[in-house]
């Protein structure tokens, strides 16, 4: 660490060669989120992501030999889920004598989104607000009835009935 003046090198460019091998006690190996259980009736799964998605391993060359090219991760249950969600989980090795190298844990995104549908609603009153009883002023209005399109999710439009729909045309 202390500088030393009046020195030359000579030579001053040195050629080195290093062998590089593969390591016998270390391995890479894919990892894939353990998902399971049923979204709840009018959602849908729409993206799954996850970092890492590889692992490296390490244990004996006999260990790592027999070990399979993808691990699985503890399990991420989506029952009762109806919305976008994130999770840490570790990765599960089929042997106590492995040892993982890098992040103990995978970090996976979940996307779940309802599944939206449509419903049209026919002649549906057109409701007349602002217009008082006592009032000089008539409204004539046609159509008097009219067809309603709902959009949204699947679960809640196919919930709603004619007398859940509302038609009201404002004159204040």
């Amino acid at each position: 660490g202390n500088a030393v003046s009046d020195v030359t090198l000579d030579p001053q460019v040195v050629r080195v060669s290093i062998n590089i091998r593969r390591r016998e006690d270390v391995r890479e190996v894919s990892v894939r989120p353990n998902v399971q259980g049923m979204l709840p009736d009018g959602y849908v799964l729409n993206a799954l992501s996850y970092e890492p998605q590889s692992v490296l391993i390490s244990g004996t060359p006999r260990l790592l030999a027999a070990l399979e090219d993808t691990l699985s991760t503890q399990t991420i249950d989506l029952s009762n889920r109806t919305a976008r969600f994130e999770v840490t989980v570790p990765v599960l090795l089929p042997d106590p004598d492995l040892l993982l190298r890098s992040g103990q844990n995978i970090t996976v995104s979940v996307e779940i989104k309802p599944i939206t549908t449509s419903r049209q609603f026919d002649a549906i009153p057109v409701k007349i607000l602002g217009i008082e009883s006592n009032s000089n002023l008539t409204v004539k209005i046609a159509p008097n009835t009219v067809s309603v399109l709902v959009n949204g999710p699947q679960e809640a439009v196919n919930q709603l009935t004619v007398d859940d729909i509302k038609v009201v045309l404002d004159l204040n």
